[in-house]
């Protein structure tokens, strides 16, 4: 492992290696979502729990290398440069290096530590693939890397990782015992990067079969770079299922939308009964009752602080009122007005399914064309209706 990088990139590449023979949790990271990276959404997580690492969302090369207008809002790293890895899409790989210039001039001037530097390999979407970028670039694979060998050594203190899906085998037949993955794997390892996320789906799969989380292990197993496992991590309960495989962490990407408070439970320790959950103790005398917040939860004494959760009984509950007005404040914080209708509509699309009957609310705000109308449909609704404004996300049973 190199460790001529910079702290952030060092110790965030540590704990990679480290888990692929730990027993211990793996960590957590956030995907690179459109229109949903951005540093207020950031920021709302944080409020709960942050993952190890946060993916920007996937930035133009070419907007990059021309000065786009929007440039410093996709480069902010609030709230935690430190945790942040900034992911490139490209057509022409010509714009790669000069991108790659104005994101170090753009850091170096905020004087932030960042991990590093990720290219998306597996986007795709059909106006992605036509134009040349994205998952096409796997179908070329002796130009890729190439072009990864030149650019490790544009980028030699910061990490420099790929995200891919499972290529399709050139016969056309299912590649059962994943050669074609661990081929690409191999040599994309050869080029120096130090890991590879994998989306254990290939493009004509989409979203239609279920990840192929077997590859993500057999990946693994054959490289000595660690590997992140993508996909189908839509809840707890497959966030364990997720964590059997092997692999050197795992990304969540649009459950964490739904559910921003997503980390902080993936985050808690699995703990056996009878013992409590970390944050709460009880009485001195040992006797069921109050309990009282212990620092070493991580982001849940902010949450309660900020009124973005409360303990009921044994119950962690979620205020979805306080945690909408949260997403809207930071939205109007972090981003330019010509994205707030865009990250709204992105974000209600998935958020309102907390709700019994979400999916109305989430089509009207969908049908709106007007910022404050999108704001006002969904906290008027909890005004009005009160006993949907608190989730049960945890129970907590010793």
């Amino acid at each position: 492992m190199p460790t001529a990088y910079h702290p952030a990139g060092n110790s965030f590449l540590s704990d990679l290696h480290a888990s692929v023979t730990s027993t211990s949790p793996k960590p957590l990271v956030l995907a690179p979502i459109a229109t949903m990276g951005h540093p207020g959404f950031r920021s709302l997580i944080a409020d709960f729990s942050s993952p190890r690492a946060f993916w920007t969302e996937m930035i133009s090369a070419e907007a990059l290398a021309n000065r786009g207008t929007y440039e410093e809002y996709y480069l902010d790293p609030r709230p935690q440069p430190e945790n942040l890895i900034i992911q490139l899409l490209w057509r022409n790989p010509e714009a790669l290096e000069p991108a790659i210039d104005r994101i170090h001039q753009h850091m170096e001037g905020l004087d932030a530590d960042w991990i590093g530097l990720d290219l998306n390999l597996g986007c795709s979407a059909p106006q992605i693939v036509r134009s040349g970028a994205g998952i096409s670039w796997l179908s070329k694979p002796d130009r890729l890397t190439r072009l990864l060998s030149r650019l490790r050594k544009k980028v030699p203190t910061r990490t420099l990782s790929v995200k891919i899906r499972l290529p399709d085998s050139p016969d056309g037949r299912d590649d059962k015992d994943y050669a074609h993955v661990r081929a690409l794997g191999s040599a994309l390892a050869e080029t120096g990067i130090d890991f590879i996320t994998l989306h254990p789906r290939t493009r004509k799969q989409g979203y239609s079969r279920p990840a192929q989380w077997n590859a993500v292990s057999c990946l693994q197993e054959a490289l000595t770079i660690p590997v992140i496992g993508n996909g189908d991590i839509q809840d707890l309960p497959g966030l364990d299922i997720r964590s059997r495989y092997s692999s050197a962490g795992l990304m969540v990407g649009r459950a964490v939308i739904q559910q921003p408070w997503f980390f902080l439970l993936g985050n808690l320790p699995r703990l056996s009964p009878p013992s409590p959950i970390p944050g709460r103790i009880q009485q001195g005398n040992g006797a069921p009752g109050p309990w009282e917040l212990q620092p070493s939860a991580p982001g849940l004494h902010t949450a309660l602080s900020k009124g973005l959760m409360r303990w009921r009984g044994s119950s962690l509950q979620v205020d979805l009122l306080t945690t909408a007005k949260a997403f809207h404040a930071y939205l109007e914080q972090f981003q330019p007005e010509d994205f707030w209708i865009t990250r709204t509509k992105r974000f209600y699309a998935y958020y309102t399914k907390n709700l019994l009957f979400g999916h109305r609310i989430g089509a009207s705000i969908q049908n709106l064309r007007d910022y404050r109308a999108m704001e006002s449909l969904f906290t008027e609704y909890l005004g009005e209706n009160p006993e949907h404004r608190w989730k049960t996300v945890f129970e907590d049973r010793p």
